[in-house]
């Protein structure tokens, strides 16, 4: 079992400041997780958004990977990630918030 590697590419304005940020998470085979592109909004529009991306599917190891998953808003980006070859899977995701985690019961039926 290989273990997680997690990669973050930033980029800064002159002045040192971060505007803009992606984090990706991967076994370096199978997956590679991308958990966020954040520009901030002074900084919207100028390309950063898709410099990232393209750093992201061009990466010497994460281009290699079975799959990149990301994670985004429907209504605002998947628009913007569909032009760079992602698309809606059709995979069911399970997700466990922690207020479901506080009601678990451990006599509950086990499958």
């Amino acid at each position: 079992m290989s273990t997680p590697t997690n990669s973050r590419v930033s980029a800064s304005s002159a002045n040192q400041t971060l505007v803009a940020f992606v984090q990706v998470l991967t076994d370096d085979v199978y997956r590679a997780i991308v958990f966020g592109v954040i520009v901030s909004e002074a900084h919207r529009g100028q390309g950063l958004g898709l410099m990232l991306i393209q750093q992201v599917v061009s990466h010497p190891v994460l281009s290699q990977v079975e799959c990149i998953q990301l994670f985004c808003l429907p209504d605002m980006l998947l628009p913007f990630y569909q032009k760079y070859g992602f698309e809606q899977a059709e995979q069911l995701l399970l997700v466990r918030q922690r207020q479901q985690a506080d009601s678990y019961r451990e006599d509950e039926d086990v499958i």
